[in-house]
């Protein structure tokens, strides 16, 4: 069975199944979290869509985990942030309800905001319109509840095959960034979703936008920022987020199966971590990669499992 995105699903739950990852980094052992679209698979598709999956209806606020930026200065990477993810429950309630209360300003001034047609927008214009490396039909936005729900929207597509885009978007825990994070995987209509040979493709994305040094310290004023004229910031950085979002989605299914594995000696560049499958990192923790591109006054990094990251 093809374990089909959930992004959005328990965040202490991610971060349990990432110390698996992370212990294997530990003993020099990395895995791929990446799959390449075979020559060969890409040949044959006459007939790609996009089904972006909307489960989040506004605008999240994340919430630093106890102890996180301690963890990763002792430990290092990412390795620390996901230790010191696993925390007391009280703790992380009482913060959780200190980011519901402070985001509501930036909330409001989204209202009339379309985050998921925005999305959609971008797709359309980098990948349906882009000339992309498969050929991309239509693009539909699709509420799916669940793994079940999006495997019967793969079942009962016309096309070749289905690229499902799962997004979340999100401000940081001290509210100084936008961060937009993305799991994709093309699959194909005819296993429905339960092809045990995996994916045609899958890779993971991040991608943020920063509020201006201008607009002060701490989260009630970036908050004010943040929602300031109707949100302008807050609308720029988040289309602007998803537009590169889709440019990077068309130039990773481009790339061969090579670039999966970096070698550690051409690991030089940090990235801002974004965030890892939901999984909140801490002030300063930065994953390792490799500039795979420059786009505009953007990076393109590539870690070491594979996924693509954007910084400045």
């Amino acid at each position: 069975m093809i374990p089909l995105p959930s992004i959005r699903g328990s965040r202490q739950r991610c971060a349990v199944s990432l110390l698996s990852v992370a212990a294997l980094l530990l003993t020099g052992c990395v895995s791929s979290n990446r799959t390449a679209l075979a020559p060969a698979a890409q040949a044959q598709l006459k007939t790609v869509s996009i089904t972006a999956t909307v489960n989040q209806p506004e605008l999240a606020a994340d919430v630093l985990r106890s102890n996180i930026g301690q963890s990763a200065g002792a430990q290092g990477g990412f390795i620390g942030g996901l230790i010191g993810g696993i925390i007391d429950a009280t703790i992380e309630a009482k913060r959780s309800k200190a980011a519901e209360s402070d985001i509501t300003p930036v909330r409001d001034s989204l209202v009339d905001f379309n985050a998921p047609e925005e999305l959609r927008a971008a797709l359309v214009a980098e990948l349906q319109n882009g000339n992309p490396p498969v050929p991309i039909s239509s693009v539909a936005l699709a509420a799916a509840k669940d793994d079940d729900a999006v495997r019967k929207l793969v079942a009962a597509s016309k096309s070749d095959a289905v690229l499902v885009i799962t997004t979340d978007y999100h401000l940081s825990p001290e509210f100084d960034r936008i961060r937009v994070l993305a799991q994709v995987k093309l699959l194909s209509p005819k296993s429905s979703g339960r092809d045990e040979s995996g994916p045609l493709y899958h890779n993971e994305f991040a991608t943020y936008r920063p509020l201006p040094a201008s607009a002060g310290s701490g989260r009630a004023s970036a908050a004010a920022a943040w929602a300031a004229n109707k949100g302008a910031l807050a609308r720029e950085a988040m289309k602007s987020c998803f537009a590169e979002l889709a440019a990077m989605i068309k130039f990773d299914l481009g790339q061969g199966a090579e670039v999966n594995l970096l070698p550690k000696e051409s690991l030089t560049t940090t990235a801002p971590a974004a965030g890892r499958q939901g999984v909140v990192m801490g002030p300063g923790v930065v994953f390792k990669g490799a500039v795979a591109q420059q786009h505009g006054d953007r990076k393109w990094v590539r870690l070491q499992s594979g996924e693509l990251s954007s910084t400045e």
